[in-house]
């Protein structure tokens, strides 16, 4: 690869890992930080840090550094670098071929300006889910859920279309032959979803609207777990979104779209059944619809609530028993009266 063109392609990865915050959280140091516009500031990596010292933050389309306890100076892959016990100037191949991951740019034969570094075991980037690859790759595979006959079935016996599901792709059918990764599994012998009729799959998204893990859910009788999480991972901070509770995540603010007299609605309701429910109750191409969110337990955190936009009226949708209780207090506890909540259609009381 010519020198220009190397530049060129490490432009590309600079500026395609331009989201602050977001890369905080890929990369982990997203606890005890404060949000600051364009990013967070985050407990320095770089000395012995008790209080966010540390701004990350997107100026002119790239992510700069700036510690303002230590001094230190620097650039999304300096972020990256110490994120991964790498430096930056030795380890460059290494800091842009993970970088260039995590931004989805492929790199093709670029090595780099320096010599290779021995090969590290690389540690995982987001410990609490099932590697990034992996799950687009999945839910890349999954078919829609018309061209799964027991899905179809499935979702008519909740009084769900599942034409209307498909084309708002808040659902897909897991292709039964398909080999799946171990976490893609249940049980001792981590038995695949798609062997035992968990064959409805529905996305999960963080707090910035990025593709973070999957859900299945079973389609057939028998057995006492009608849904599950990938094995071993967690969906804390995960909930799932229709398009445009998605595009509140990547945005967090109010689609301009909607005029200042029409009210900016959200729904969130618990378990995959309800969210397909309330997904397809409402056209995707009415402007007005309400976004609509999906929780399990721990899924709704402040971060989610975070990305909803001052002023909402947001309608509280969980199950009205101790544990749809305590997800209606967490959901209301984000939002820190910022938003008027009701729950069930009615207005709830502080």
């Amino acid at each position: 690869m010519k020198f220009g063109r190397s530049r060129d392609r490490i432009e590309e990865v600079r500026h395609g890992l331009s989201d602050g915050r977001w890369i905080c959280h890929a990369l982990g140091f997203q606890e005890g930080a404060r949000p600051q516009a364009n990013g967070l500031v985050i407990r320095c990596p770089w000395h012995e840090d008790r209080s966010p010292s540390c701004s990350v933050r997107a100026i002119g389309g790239v992510v700069l550094v700036q510690c303002f306890g230590c001094g230190f100076v620097g650039d999304v892959f300096d972020l990256v670098a110490v994120a991964n016990g790498l430096d930056t100037k030795r380890d460059f191949a290494s800091v842009l071929r993970w970088a260039a991951e995590l931004a989805g740019v492929a790199l093709g034969n670029y090595t780099g300006f320096h010599a290779p570094v021995r090969q590290q075991p690389r540690p995982s980037l987001e410990p609490n889910y099932p590697p990034l690859l992996e799950v687009a790759a999945l839910w890349g595979e999954c078919r829609p859920v018309g061209c799964e006959k027991q899905a179809v079935e499935y979702l008519k016996s909740r009084a769900l279309d599942a034409g209307k599901v498909e084309e708002l792709d808040i659902a897909r059918a897991l292709p039964r032959r398909l080999s799946l990764p171990d976490w893609a599994g249940f049980g001792p012998g981590k038995a695949p979803w798609n062997e035992r009729g968990y064959l409805l799959v529905v996305p999960m998204f963080d707090m910035f609207g990025a593709l973070r893990s999957l859900h299945a859910r079973k389609v057939v009788q028998g057995g006492r777990l009608k849904s599950l999480s990938p094995a071993d991972f967690g969906t804390k901070g995960l909930v799932m979104a229709d398009a445009h509770g998605r595009n509140l995540l990547v945005t967090g603010k109010r689609p301009s779209y909607l005029s200042e007299a029409t009210p900016l609605r959200i729904v969130v309701s618990e378990g995959e059944v309800d969210f397909w429910t309330w997904s397809t109750r409402f056209s995707d191409a009415d402007p007005s619809a309400p976004a609509v969110f999906g929780m399990f337990s721990g899924g709704w955190t402040d971060g989610i609530g975070s990305r909803v936009p001052d002023g909402s009226r947001v309608i509280i949708r969980t199950d009205a028993d101790e544990a749809g209780d305590r997800y209606a207090r967490e959901i209301r506890n984000s939002l820190h009266g910022r938003c008027t909540i009701l729950r069930g259609g009615k207005r709830e009381t502080a």
